[in-house]
């Protein structure tokens, strides 16, 4: 009966460290991998493309554009809502038995990092991320459009880059773009 008991304790004390594990890596909010893990997940690509053991590295930032009257409009349970409908939406397009990823970094901030040769996925999924825009989001309150700016930058083998550079770039690619768009809002 003792022994019983204490397989039965370390069977939940393991499920409970598999648990620990996924919230330390996931945003509870989306279930999307947090910064944390992106990161991780990202460095170890760069590793593989500057061994050109991988054909190499695309990273897209992706801002939501007004969120913020949306949440105060709206409320943050209706946010909250958006911001799941967005990470199923952009999780959708990427190939996750090739081991792209689609993370949360916090707010309305989301990235994508996809494993292979820039020119033949950068132009590809940044047209098909931009067009997961183009569609109402469903949520209980009724619909809602959002549009997004988005930063990207590359790496290969004969071009490599680190992960802070990566990041930084693709950061500042879309404050750019998100720049451009207020001052010409039809855009």
């Amino acid at each position: 009966m003792v022994l019983a008991r204490v397989s039965q304790l370390a069977g939940a004390h393991r499920a409970a460290e598999s648990q620990l594990r996924v919230l330390a890596d996931h945003d509870t909010l989306t279930g999307l991998p947090n910064r944390r893990a992106v990161e991780r997940h990202l460095e170890s690509l760069l590793d593989r493309v500057a061994r050109s053991t991988a054909a190499g590295a695309t990273v897209w930032f992706i801002d939501l554009d007004d969120f913020k009257p949306i949440n105060d409009t709206r409320g943050h349970a209706i946010g909250d809502e958006l911001l799941t409908a967005v990470a199923h939406r952009l999780a959708g397009l990427v190939r996750e038995d090739r081991g792209d990823l689609v993370g949360r970094l916090g707010g309305d901030e989301f990235i994508v990092v996809v494993e292979g040769d820039p020119q033949a996925t950068a132009t590809t999924l940044t047209a098909r991320i931009r067009s997961a825009f183009d569609d109402d989001f469903t949520l209980s309150d009724g619909p809602a459009q959002v549009s997004a700016s988005i930063g990207l930058d590359t790496a290969s083998p004969h071009d490599p880059h680190t992960l802070d550079d990566m990041l930084t770039h693709a950061d500042h690619e879309m404050y750019a773009e998100k720049h451009a768009r207020r001052l010409d809002p039809t855009d």
